[in-house]
């Protein structure tokens, strides 16, 4: 089988689909505001990367610094533009889409700059579940959570456990435990 073979081209497009979630912090009646997420390309995430690096640069240069200045003032602010970027990318409006192509919820970036900090850092945890929801290391049932949790709680060479994971797989593997505990609690 390769990259390019139907069924995998089908297994992609599934992950792609536009899920609906309800928008944080919006919509206190009953009938909440509904938004559309979706999990990026790597080439939209580079894209992502890329008009970051580029806003912080004319930052800099509106305040008449070098970029590497603004970074030492600020160490943060890439690592937050990023996640604007994404955000733009990874919201769309769920009842506006023509020919299977979904409209963007935010109009430009400068939209997701003009949230408040809570809800730009709310958006990027929506993005990181809808990250999680479409992994497919997702299907961990309960048991092999529970062991796992169980051989951390028990400290049994740590290094060794926690040495098998690469960042991100360590970083989903807490995002799936601390959801699937969310979940359990509240019953939903």
């Amino acid at each position: 089988m390769q990259f390019n073979d139907e069924r995998v081209s089908a297994m992609l497009r599934g992950r792609r689909e536009v899920r609906s979630v309800p928008l944080p912090g919006f919509g206190a009646s009953d009938e909440p505001i509904m938004v559309g997420v979706r999990i990026l390309t790597e080439q939209e995430i580079d894209e992502a990367r890329a008009e970051a690096g580029q806003y912080v640069d004319a930052l800099a240069k509106r305040y008449r610094l070098d970029a590497r200045d603004m970074l030492s003032i600020d160490s943060e602010n890439l690592d937050r533009e990023v996640q604007r970027q994404l955000v733009f990318r990874a919201f769309v409006d769920v009842d506006k889409q023509a020919n299977g192509e979904h409209r963007p919820f935010f109009v430009a970036p400068q939209a997701v700059r003009q949230l408040d900090s809570v809800m730009q850092q709310t958006l990027f945890n929506v993005y990181l579940d809808h990250q999680n929801y479409v992994n497919p290391t997702r299907g961990m049932d309960e048991q092999e959570v529970a062991e796992l949790v169980d051989a951390l709680g028990k400290g049994q060479d740590l290094p060794a456990l926690l040495g098998l994971y690469d960042a991100p797989t360590l970083r989903t593997l807490v995002r799936i435990m601390v959801s699937q505990l969310v979940t359990s609690q509240t019953g939903k």
